[in-house]
């Protein structure tokens, strides 16, 4: 009873770690797609604000600004795929170990003892 409570549990805990793994790996798909989008349109924003300021329009905080949103839906997007990466990583824990084959070329040791 004891056995089956503990097997319980870890059945419990592993298919919530892989919930976790799933969860992490569809953050970053979403995370990376909205980069991927800000990118786009800040890079038609940027060059908008590199033609104005080379003409006087626009200040160079409105380029540094553009600048920065990029640079942070970046990060958004390493971060996610990152967590994701660690989600993923922890389920080796979930794995059996790896048992030595056995060696049928040789007896036991006491198999030849006197």
């Amino acid at each position: 009873r004891a056995a089956r409570h503990e097997a319980s549990g870890a059945l419990w805990m592993a298919r919530s770690q892989v919930g976790r793994a799933q969860r992490a790996l569809a953050q970053a798909q979403l995370a990376e797609r909205a980069a991927e989008d800000i990118a786009a349109r800040t890079r038609s924003e940027y060059d908008a604000v590199i033609r104005q300021v080379g003409s006087g329009g626009a200040s160079v905080m409105a380029t540094l600004d553009l600048l920065d949103r990029i640079a942070e839906s970046g990060m958004s997007a390493i971060m996610a795929r990152l967590d994701s990466r660690m989600a993923v990583a922890e389920l080796w824990r979930l794995a059996p170990p790896e048992l030595p084959a056995a060696d049928t070329d040789h007896q036991h040791p006491r198999a030849n003892s006197p």
